[in-house]
């Protein structure tokens, strides 16, 4: 057993962030809330089976070998990961795994930006 959010994320090698999105996303994730000190109880053992099972569904989805993560890119790129979000919100595509991670194609993002009228995003593809 581990108490707290930073315990069980470094179990599981993510982050408390992470956990929190699974916890409020997944009610069938192993927490027990601890009323009256505002902290989780966790069973390592049975959050990694949950981490195992349902991260595997979420990479069930192959993602391609060529792929990065949306903050890799925006790296690359030079840009914000806010105008990544503003690039999604507008069509680009993207892959999310069960611990939230979001991937993006290399290939198919270089032919969304050649597709846009902005100038300045069609440049992006260059960088990729």
């Amino acid at each position: 057993m581990v108490y707290g959010v930073k315990q069980i994320a470094k179990e599981l090698g993510c982050s408390p962030l992470t956990i929190r999105r699974i916890i409020h996303r997944h009610p069938d994730f192993p927490a027990k809330k601890i009323e009256g000190l505002g902290t989780f109880e966790f069973s390592v053992e049975q959050c990694k089976l949950w981490w195992e099972k349902n991260r595997t569904k979420g990479n069930s989805k192959t993602i391609p070998a060529n792929s990065m993560q949306q903050s890799k890119m925006a790296e690359k790129l030079g840009v914000s990961l806010r105008l990544v979000l503003v690039w999604r919100q507008n069509g680009l595509k993207t892959e999310k795994l069960a611990d939230g991670t979001v991937w993006i194609n290399v290939d198919e993002a270089r032919e969304w930006f050649l597709k846009q009228e902005d100038e300045r995003t069609q440049k992006h593809a260059q960088k990729l």
